[in-house]
């Protein structure tokens, strides 16, 4: 079945202890092979030659499929809080602890880059925290200004999306990335 959270559309099954053929028709049409009766290994590949891919799943929690085809397990108490039925077609984007993310680094980097390139202005630029938070109001008007300012265009998931204003996410969260690393980054 489909499962959604915001735009992402993905396949999941739950495990619930009694639904072995369930959960295995699923895998299957994966392309992965179920074992076990309590706590299922899902798994695909070459078990001879130690080249293969296995995901544990204890009853009641889900087994979640990206769009590239690998799988991942999910508690039913974070599945729950984040994803609801759909009956949309398709998986439509990898979550946001998979590729996705990467994607949205790898552009603060190369916005870093390019910020890192331009000239110095005046000797006192944003270093500390307020400079910083002062750069980031100043910024979040211009991407405001510009999502205001143009049309949208409509992205193949069906959202429409201001370009400019895309744009303008990036360099703010660049300027965040580099107030955190001068003024030091915290883990939550």
């Amino acid at each position: 079945m489909k499962y959604k959270h915001l735009r992402i559309v993905v396949d999941a099954v739950q495990w619930k202890g009694t639904n072995w053929g369930e959960v295995h028709e699923a895998a299957s049409s994966w392309g992965w092979k179920v074992l076990g009766h309590d706590l299922l290994t899902v798994w695909k590949g070459d078990t001879r030659n130690r080249t293969y891919r296995a995901v544990l799943l204890p009853v009641s929690h889900w087994l979640v499929r990206e769009q590239d085809g690998r799988l991942y397990e999910n508690s039913p108490s974070f599945f729950d809080a984040y994803f609801a039925p759909t009956e949309e077609k398709g998986t439509k984007v990898v979550g946001l602890l998979n590729s996705s993310i990467f994607d949205a680094f790898s552009a603060i980097k190369t916005e870093l880059d390019y910020q890192d390139k331009l000239p110095i202005r005046t000797a006192d630029e944003a270093q500390d925290v307020p400079g910083f938070l002062t750069l980031l109001r100043r910024y979040t008007r211009k991407v405001e200004d510009a999502w205001a300012d143009n049309g949208g265009v409509e992205q193949p998931d069906g959202s429409v999306q201001v370009e400019e204003a895309l744009h303008g996410l990036r360099k703010l969260a660049a300027i965040a990335v580099r107030a955190m690393i001068y003024n030091g980054v915290r883990s939550r």
